[in-house]
């Protein structure tokens, strides 16, 4: 006799007559029923075991939506068989209560179970099994596949929405193949016979190959373990297909292991947790199915594994995705869905949203552990994540609070340094990796506090490793037979692009203070412009040969070496774009223009020359990268790389100031080149609202920049918004919508920005002239994309103005703004400025003292 409990715990015996009340059967819910386990033969495991997790589940706010979606839960009895350890007297106990059932009374009673459920209340097909341990095969044995009941003695029964497993046998052969300990067999035995061949029959993974029902999702998860398994199967059905490929060779049994709570793995969460995750799969539509999450993790590996974030380690990443907590869970798959094939997403939109709820799931759970506790390596993990999130979402006011915060654990747990001796070798690495997640993301992110400096990185974490596979030393070695690298052994790819993150936010910082006036000279040893060069010049002695762009051989990659090794590749190309960047934004005109205003007097052509110099010459090098990318067909997924385009953009926009035809049309060329990368990211939406500021740049120049009759000659004067240049060179700033902070803050604290524009006048503005440029030579140093220029030197304007508009709407002429434009380079190293130049310092730079910086 079966017995099962229905919502309020009332006990229903399997073939009574009696009328019981029942609860009203809603449309459109769910009923959720449960197996328990016992190895079909523990009398001390009944049907209420499921009743700790509904209750410490199910009061649980985090789960209202799925829950909203459940009409009532029902727990399965079944008869048992046989257990050596809980001997019964077949004399003296009652028939009814004799534990002798052999295969298939415990299937008949699951199935006599649910055509007695269906019967009564009237579900029909509305309803998710779950099982834990065998009470998971026993929900696929029941209602998946051939019948494994004589025809004569099958209960029909309408199959189920959906199968929820935890530790469930589904390959009963090849569990006794891999688990020597006596207690399998015979459990085995009392419950299916001692015919091997029977046990082969009966095993759902064998037997759901021949002829599975339709269903709209199995999900199957491994739960507690202390060793490795063999296998695992995930299948999910839609009413017309198959199941999906399944690893059934691999599979034998997911042992469940209570009293090993300890995993080595990182993250851990409970059998019942599990349970409810399985089940949340299918209920909650927010929540993906494992193949669908399955997809997206591989994505994440893809596009945002050190892109870029050294979060998780590459190589045991897939393996260990089971072991971890939801919330990291969560908000790998929000983070990673924009990346979706459209057969899991229904084009960018559906991905948007759906990232954006399952991001707010990842956010209600880790807030709620910061609150409450534990704070595991997980919730560092996912509050980095969250505030990638929430960056590129726009919301930047919240994506730093989410990494001070994590910053701010990782202190308070000492994962400033390195862990315990004791602690596995994958923890010890997941554990540097969050820390230097951390670092990176308050680096790349422009934190206006100093956390943390690495000048003393002895007492920090080791760096990560690098999982990908770097360019032979052998290779390198070979090529012109140089060795160069300052460092006494190789960190590692990732590490070093950890290292350049730290000089980019100095950088950034100095971009940000433009208009703060300084006593320091920029050529001056003592200033903050000095120092960041000596910094990356220092940066590169440390990077070694091999990792440099001709030894690395990425040129004569091809599409397939660059896609299959990634794990390189990626942080590689991180390093080369925001290396060169980083100059370009240092030596930005607009940025120099600002910083030079108090030296107007005492000025150096040499600097300008210098200044000129990098700027050209690492613009090109990242269309040239840019180019390379394209070319490869290598798509990067890393959003701050986009950036880095942009800011290069902005530097060709203002380049094009030329009156030389072929100048100002290579400059259009290769922001055109820059733009067109930009608005590859567009699936983070920070990056769409860059692409369209650069747009709106773009087209404010094009308006205004006129030319006159058949001369061709442009104007002398052009409107432009300073303020929209600012928008695109500042990361922060670029990436946040405006309502971002409306939302966060109450009226006591915010005030809703009002976008504000500062239009100036500029004319066409000297560049500084090599000596080949003024004796009328024609070859250009460089590499061979170089533009050629004039045979005569450039006609040089007398001076550049920048003219606010008054009040009046006319421009101010007291106000005067100074530009570098474009350099044409000498095949001399030593090549020396034209006097030309030194007679214009006075009308080059203006009347300083007018300046008016406005909305800076």
């Amino acid at each position: 006799m079966s017995t099962f409990t229905v919502e309020e715990r009332a006990q229903y015996a399997y073939g009574c007559e009696q009328t019981h009340p029942h609860p009203t059967c809603s449309p459109g819910k769910l009923w959720v029923i449960y197996i328990h386990g016992g190895a079909w033969r523990d009398p001390t495991i009944t049907q209420t075991s499921f009743e700790p997790t509904i209750t410490s589940l199910s009061n649980n706010t985090d789960y209202d939506f799925a829950l909203s979606t459940i009409a009532a839960f029902a727990s399965l009895d079944y008869r048992l068989s046989p257990h050596p350890s809980h001997p019964q007297d077949t004399k003296t106990t009652p028939v009814s209560e004799l534990r002798n059932a052999r295969h298939p009374d415990h299937i008949l009673d699951v199935k006599s179970g649910l055509r007695f459920l269906q019967d009564k209340f009237g579900f029909g097909s509305n309803y998710v099994l779950v099982g834990h341990s065998c009470g998971a095969t026993l929900a696929l044995q029941a209602v998946l596949g051939p019948s494994m009941v004589e025809p004569a003695e099958d209960i029909v029964v309408k199959s189920p929405k959906g199968i929820a497993g935890v530790c469930g046998i589904y390959d009963i052969p090849l569990m006794l193949e891999t688990n020597s300990h006596p207690a399998y067999r015979g459990f085995v035995a009392g419950a299916f016979g001692d015919e091997a061949v029977s046990w082969k029959n009966v095993s759902p993974a064998v037997q759901l190959k021949k002829d599975p029902r339709p269903m709209e999702a199995i999900v199957l998860s491994l739960g507690v373990k202390t060793r490795e398994l063999n296998g695992f199967i995930t299948m999910s059905f839609d009413s017309a297909k198959r199941p999906a490929k399944r690893n059934r060779q691999r599979l034998a049994c997911e042992p469940c292991r209570f009293d090993s709570i300890k995993s080595k793995l990182p993250g851990h969460v409970s059998n019942d947790q599990y349970l409810w995750m399985n089940l949340l799969l299918i209920l909650d539509p927010r929540i993906m199915s494992w193949e669908t999450t399955i997809h997206v993790a591989e994505r994440y590996l893809m596009y945002c594994d050190c892109q870029p974030l050294p979060l998780f380690d590459f190589q045991t990443f897939m393996q260990s995705l089971r072991t971890r907590d939801p919330e990291i869970i969560y908000a790998i798959l929000a983070l990673a869905m924009r990346f979706a094939d459209n057969t899991f997403v229904q084009g960018p939109k559906d991905a948007d949203k759906r990232s954006r709820d399952i991001a707010e799931k990842a956010r209600e759970l880790v807030m709620k552990r910061v609150s409450n506790g534990p704070v595991e390596l997980s919730t560092l993990q996912c509050l980095c994540l969250l505030s990638l999130i929430d960056f590129t979402n726009g919301n930047k006011n919240r994506a730093s609070l989410h990494s001070s915060l994590a910053m701010n654990l990782a202190q308070c747990a000492g994962l400033m340094a390195e862990g315990p001796a004791n602690l596995t070798e994958v923890m010890q690495e997941e554990r540097r990796r969050c820390f230097w997640s951390i670092f990176m993301l308050k680096r790349l992110l422009s934190s206006e506090i100093s956390l943390i400096d690495i000048s003393g990185e002895e007492s920090y974490p080791w760096y990560p490793q690098t999982t990908g596979i770097p360019p032979p030393i052998t290779e390198a070695s070979q090529m012109n037979g140089d060795v160069r690298g300052g460092e006494s052994r190789d960190l590692g790819v990732v590490a070093y692009s950890l290292q350049l993150s730290q000089v980019w936010h100095k950088t950034t910082r100095y971009a940000r203070r433009r208009a703060t006036p300084s006593n320091e000279a920029p050529w001056s040893h003592k200033s903050e412009y000095t120092i960041i060069v000596a910094e990356t010049m220092t940066f590169e002695t440390r990077m070694p040969y091999r990792h440099r762009y001709k030894p690395s051989g990425f040129q004569q990659k091809t599409s397939e070496d660059l896609k299959s090794n990634r794990a390189y590749w990626a942080p590689w190309l991180f390093t080369q774009i925001v290396y060169h960047t980083n100059l370009c934004l240092l030596n930005h005109p607009l940025i120099l223009a600002l910083r030079l205003r108090t030296f107007k007097h005492s000025m150096p052509e040499t600097f300008l020359q210098h200044t000129s110099d990098l700027i050209s010459t690492h613009t090109r090098w990242v269309v040239h990268l840019i180019d390379a990318l394209k070319e490869k067909d290598f798509k990067v997924g890393d959003p701050f790389i986009g950036h880095c385009a942009a800011i290069v953009a902005t530097i060709f926009l203002h380049e094009s100031f030329s009156e030389d035809d072929e100048v100002r049309c290579q400059k259009q060329i290769s922001f055109e080149k820059c733009f067109e990368f930009v608005c590859g990211f567009s699936q983070w939406p920070h990056m769409a609202l860059i692409a369209e500021k650069l747009q709106r740049l773009r087209d404010t120049v094009t308006a205004l920049y006129h030319t006159s009759g058949n001369s061709k000659i442009p104007t002398k004067g052009l409107l432009v918004d300073l303020g929209r240049f600012w928008e695109v060179l500042e990361y922060p700033s670029a990436s946040e919508l405006y309502e971002s902070a409306g939302e966060m803050f109450g009226t006591t604290l915010y005030s809703r920005r009002k976008e504000t524009a500062t239009e100036i006048t500029v004319s066409a503005l000297p560049t500084p002239t090599p000596l080949e440029a003024a004796a009328g030579m024609i070859q250009l140093r460089g590499t061979s994309y170089a533009s050629a220029t004039p045979a005569a030197a450039p006609i040089m304007q007398a001076h550049a103005m920048f003219n606010p508009l008054s009040q009046s709407g006319m421009p101010d002429p007291n106000f005067t703004y100074p530009y570098i434009a474009e350099p044409v380079y000498s095949n001399d190293e030593l090549a020396v400025l034209a006097d030309s130049l030194f007679n214009q310092r006075d009308n080059f730079m203006g009347n300083v003292e007018d300046w008016y910086p406005g909305n800076l």
